[in-house]
């Protein structure tokens, strides 16, 4: 006796047919043209405004304000990610560092062995510590071609780890900044809609989760 065979279904059919993702496709649509309705209503106002009003709308979007907005967007992850590190006793609020999995074994040793080399002038190239050596610009590349970890040289070698929980908030911080400066180019806008935004990005869950 065979086997009954079970019918293939296709994905689109299952899909459809779990309960309640009509009703959640038809929630979006209409929160979507909803919000498409309102952003149509303001712009219709800020087109009527009189041109006597035209110094106050200038003082509203001007450069300060402008300066505020980006200003919130890089420190906003900053603020979250450190009262994160504080909450977690990470020093100097406690005894804990951030050095953990690929942090621990991989970057950080790198990031120590690329210290040394700028300090004392060793190549970039090529490295003799493995084996015969190896191609130690394509280990940059892949490890160590942010920018900021040219600023570790500044410290000195015993503070190299505080150095890094440094750079990760001011790498989180950028994150933010550009963000917002993206968001801002893009859809013409400046408002605190932009930090917020901003502080979702620079805090995703890849973000946090691959701080290193």
């Amino acid at each position: 006796i065979e086997p009954a065979k079970t019918p293939i279904v296709p994905r689109s059919t299952v899909f459809n047919q779990v309960r309640g993702t009509d009703h959640i496709c038809r929630f979006f649509d209409r929160y979507t043209k909803r919000v498409k309705d309102t952003l149509m209503r303001k712009k219709t106002k800020l087109d009527k405004v009189p041109s006597n009003t035209g110094a106050a709308k200038t003082q509203a979007t001007g450069p300060h304000f402008k300066t505020i907005i980006l200003a919130c967007s890089f420190f906003f992850p900053v603020v979250v990610l450190g009262v994160g590190f504080a909450l977690q006793n990470i020093y100097p609020a406690g005894g804990r560092q951030i050095l953990i999995t690929d942090l621990w074994h991989q970057y950080y040793p790198f990031l120590s062995d690329f210290w040394s080399r700028i300090r004392e002038g060793g190549s970039l190239l090529w490295s003799f510590r493995s084996g015969a050596g190896i191609n130690y610009l394509a280990l940059f590349a892949y490890y160590l071609a942010s920018p900021l970890n040219f600023l570790t040289v500044l410290i000195p070698h015993a503070f190299l780890r505080e150095g890094l929980t440094f750079i990760v908030l001011l790498r989180v911080g950028l994150a933010g900044l550009f963000f917002s400066l993206l968001l801002q180019n893009r859809f013409r806008r400046c408002d605190f809609s932009l930090p917020v935004f901003s502080v979702f990005y620079a805090l995703c869950a890849f973000s946090i989760g691959y701080y290193w």
